[in-house]
Order: structure tokens, then C-alpha cells, then sequence
């Protein structure tokens, strides 16, 4: 490797350590376990990629770049660096790099796409087909209130009160408040009742992964590939906003720190824009353009 300070054998068993000192670190902190996982992964590759090599910034920076030339696309560059320079700060090596920020748009899902998974819910006739009314309100509910897959798993009777969704552990640990759909509502409370579900259980028992899959398949059963648990997240957004809501009280109700994350969805929704060519209208001036 070009540029890279070679070591002793016992500095790459040296790395190895320093890499777990950290992860043991970072399970103190409020980071989830699968996040925890992504990090090692990254921090592993990273560590056998110096072999005995020096770990600097310098070195840092080469291997993101090794990972631009071996075809990784720029999120998953993102990730590890976003992995490594915590990393390097553990260990007092100040680590900084400009990124260019990658405009990715989230697909769009219309209503009919929604309609068609929850038909291919209702049709389910196999040995489970006794899940049909959790898996058709697990759709509602993220359809309807936004929350992540995450924060679905965990929600509870006691998050629940009047109309009103309490999300208390989000993302970053920014809590919420989400008003509840007609929709969803009633139904909600009448699933906690039936099943009798205590006020701190959660209201689904369903793991993240079987979440995904659960919602992957209903989706592949209505002939809709690109579609997950997150995707109700960007159908719950851009409804919204076809439907004239306000971008900040949509951020609010995703729980965005930064209302360019959720400006994300005016460009999957181009009919904002039609109301601002729609003032041209109704001035004359098309009255008055002959001659000119």
C-alpha cells in the first residue's frame, strides 16, 4: 500500500484490541446494536486493510479512497467513515473529511400501492393466515403515523393516549408526539384489547428483521420490488405533502433534527410546485399577447 507506514507483526493484534476497546465503549453509549454491528464490520475490514500498518488519518484517508476505486458506492464510503473517524478520536487522532453530499431520492409509492399490499394481506391463505389483522394494521400504522421500523417494534400501550402517538425513545432521542388517523386509531385500540396486550409490552411481537420481511413480502406479492418498512416512512411524508401539509409540521412529525432531510420529499412530490406556476393563471396576459 502506497503511503502506509509499516509495522511490526504485533501492531496489527494491537489494532484488534484497540478496535474492541472501542466497540466495548460504544455499548455504554445510547447506540443500537445493530448500528454497534455496521461499526465493527467497517472497523474489522478497516483493521485487516493496514495489516501492519500505522493507524493515522493519512492511512484513514487512503483506505476511503482504496474503497472509491474498488467500485463502493458513495453511501457505503459514508458509512465507513462515519465509523472509522470516532474510531481514530478514541484513540486522539483527529480524522476530517469533506464529503460531497449525494442527492438520492427516496422512490415514490402511490396510494394503489398501498391498496394492492394490503389486498395481497387479505388474500394470504396459508397455515398463518391468522396474522392477517396484526400484518394489515403493522402497514397502517407505519402508512398512517410515519414512526420507523424501529420505533414501531417498540411501541407500547402505555405510548398510546387519546388520539395521540407518544414516541418516546426516537432516533438521536428526539421524542414526538404523532396525532393518531381516524383510520388507525380505533383499530389500534380495539388490537390491544382483543389481544390483551399490558400497558409496557409491545402492541406487535415482531422482531425488526422479521418486520422487514414480513413487509418485503407483501410487497413482492403485489409485484412492488423496491419497496420495505421504510417505505411507508416516505409514503407517510409524501402524502402529507400532496395533500398541502406544511414542510415544517412534516418534519416535526418525522422527527427530522435538520428540515433538509425532509425537503428531500418536495422533490419525490412535484405537485408543490404547481401551485406557484398555477399563479400565472387567471392574470389576462395571455389576453393581451397577440400583437406582441
Amino acid at each position: 500500500m502506497t503511503g502506509v507506514v509499516s509495522l511490526p507483526p504485533e501492531s496489527f493484534a494491537s489494532g484488534i484490541i484497540e478496535v474492541q476497546d472501542y466497540l466495548s465503549e460504544l455499548s455504554f453509549q445510547d447506540i443500537t446494536p445493530s448500528t454497534i454491528k455496521k461499526y465493527r464490520q467497517c472497523l474489522y475490514k478497516y483493521i485487516d486493510w493496514l495489516g501492519f500498518s500505522q493507524t493515522t488519518a493519512q492511512n484513514a484517508k487512503l483506505f476511503l479512497a482504496h474503497l472509491k476505486t474498488d467500485g463502493y458506492q458513495h453511501r457505503s464510503i459514508i458509512l465507513y467513515y462515519h465509523a472509522i473517524k470516532p474510531f481514530l478520536e478514541f484513540r486522539g487522532i483527529p480524522l476530517k473529511i469533506k464529503f460531497k453530499k449525494e442527492h438520492r431520492l427516496p422512490p415514490y409509492h402511490s396510494l394503489d400501492n398501498l391498496g394492492e399490499i394490503l389486498r395481497a394481506i387479505e388474500e394470504r391463505q396459508d397455515n398463518w393466515k391468522g396474522l392477517i389483522e396484526r400484518d394489515r394494521l403493522i402497514i397502517l400504522t407505519l402508512a398512517y403515523t410515519g414512526i420507523r421500523a424501529s420505533e414501531l417494534v417498540a411501541l407500547r400501550p402505555c405510548d398510546i393516549a387519546g388520539d395521540f402517538i407518544f414516541v418516546r425513545h426516537g432516533k438521536g432521542s428526539h421524542p414526538r408526539t404523532i396525532p393518531l388517523a381516524n383510520t388507525i386509531g380505533e383499530p389500534l385500540s380495539d388490537y390491544i384489547r382483543v389481544n390483551k396486550v399490558k400497558p409496557t409490552d409491545p402492541i406487535f411481537s415482531i422482531k425488526r428483521g422479521r418486520l422487514y420481511r414480513v413487509v418485503k413480502g407483501y410487497a413482492l406479492q403485489a409485484g412492488i420490488d423496491d419497496f420495505s418498512p421504510h417505505s411507508l416512512r416516505h409514503y407517510f411524508a409524501t402524502r402529507l405533502l400532496e395533500k398541502g401539509a406544511n414542510i415544517r409540521a412534516v418534519q416535526e412529525l418525522l422527527g427530522h433534527a435538520d428540515i433538509s432531510t425532509t425537503a428531500i420529499y418536495l422533490d419525490v412530490v412535484p405537485e408543490h410546485l404547481r401551485g406557484s406556476i398555477d399563479l400565472l393563471d387567471g392574470n389576462g396576459w395571455h389576453k393581451n399577447d397577440s400583437g406582441r
